[in-house]
């Protein structure tokens, strides 16, 4: 059975309005810095992945320096004009660049049309 993970482990930073059923949750922040045991980091990690579909990491280990060089690129590939963006696309693997209102992810209560952001999938 699954039992929700001690609070001492998640602190809230933003909160997350969802217009559909007009609620506010929080997005939890996870830290993976060592001072908790993996199966609390796991349960945390599901904990947000299932109820809320966001959280931040903290205690990553990633250089701030690299972020920063990933948020500027993003910032390139995104102000590219729309045909570039498009080129970048790969229905078949389902990679590569999204463009607004091309995804639904709460077709439930979304019916009307696709969601309002862009976005670019890896992996």
């Amino acid at each position: 059975t699954y039992s929700t993970p001690p609070k001492q482990l998640i602190t809230v930073t933003y909160i997350l309005y969802t217009a559909a059923t007009r609620t506010m949750t929080p997005i939890p922040t996870i830290d993976l810095s060592g001072s908790s045991e993996e199966l609390e980091i796991v349960m945390n990690l599901r904990e947000a992945c299932t109820h809320v579909g966001f959280f931040y990491l903290e205690g990553h280990s990633i250089p701030q320096s690299l972020l920063d060089q990933v948020l500027a690129k993003s910032q390139v590939l995104f102000s590219l004009p729309i045909d570039q963006k498009i080129s970048l696309s790969d229905s078949t693997l389902q990679r590569g660049y999204t463009r607004f209102e091309e995804e639904t992810l709460d077709p439930i209560n979304q019916q009307c049309r696709g969601d309002t952001k862009e976005g670019y999938y890896i992996g």
